[in-house]
Order: structure tokens, then C-alpha cells, then sequence
């Protein structure tokens, strides 16, 4: 693996997500995609709704990953097309798994273009503005 696999437990990295400190989480510093945090804290609350979603409740599914068919992925088993995670640093890792699958690009430097990295791979399926807006209400 690029990154250091690193053992948290799904309410530190909440609490880390939620703090807007992600910057002190051992997963990111280890992690060629750490200048995407800003992004990648406000994709985690707006596809779980701040983290009030019953996805990300019950399956540790910070990111609304659903059950990949062409890369390796941490997930432990799946809900609705959804992966289940053994904690949400499993859904943070799993993510960077899929950036490496899809070779996102490190020089993103706006919320548009990392949007807009995200609908060119197919990542969601709402409208480019509507998934724009949701990101940009958590960023």
C-alpha cells in the first residue's frame, strides 16, 4: 500500500472529520493526498449528510462508496449496492484506494476541479452543479 495502514476507531476519525483537524490524522500525513483534505472532509459531510446518514451509521461509509467491481477495496461486506467498513478510517483509506484505481490527480486546487475530477470517473451520478453545491455547503 501507499499509506500507512493505521488502526482508528469510527468515532476518532468522526471526531477528527468533524473538527476540521484531519490535518493531525496519521492517515493523511503518510498520504501523497493530503493537500485534498479540504475536499475530501467536505465530499464526507456532504455525502453523509454530516454524518447523520444511516449509511454511515450503521456501515462506517464516510463517502457513500458504493461496492467497487474493478479494484481492491477494505470493505467487510456490503449493504444495497453500499460497502460496509469495519470503521470509518477503513471508508477514509478505501477512498484513497479508489484515487489510486482512478489516478486522481494530485493537482487539484479548487473545489470546482475536484468536483469536476470526481464526475470525469464517474463517481456520482447527480449533476455536476448539485454535487458542486453540496460541497461547497460543508467547505
Amino acid at each position: 500500500m501507499i499509506f500507512a495502514v493505521i488502526a482508528l476507531s469510527s468515532l476518532s476519525l468522526y471526531y477528527i472529520l468533524d473538527r476540521h483537524s484531519i490535518a493531525f490524522n496519521p492517515i493523511w500525513l503518510s498520504s501523497k493526498y493530503k493537500a485534498l483534505r479540504p475536499y475530501v472532509i467536505a465530499q464526507s459531510k456532504f455525502e453523509t449528510g454530516n454524518y447523520q446518514s444511516s449509511l454511515f451509521k450503521r456501515a462506517n461509509n464516510a463517502f457513500g462508496m458504493r461496492v467497487p467491481t474493478q479494484r481492491e477495496s477494505l470493505r467487510i461486506g456490503e449493504d444495497n449496492n453500499y460497502s460496509v467498513y469495519s470503521n470509518v478510517g477503513d471508508s477514509l483509506q478505501d477512498l484513497m484506494l479508489y484515487f489510486e484505481a482512478v489516478n486522481f490527480p494530485l493537482s487539484v486546487t479548487d473545489v470546482e476541479d475536484y468536483a469536476y475530477q470526481l464526475e470525469i470517473r464517474g463517481y456520482y451520478t447527480a449533476p455536476y452543479q448539485q454535487y458542486l453545491k453540496g460541497l461547497k455547503s460543508y467547505g
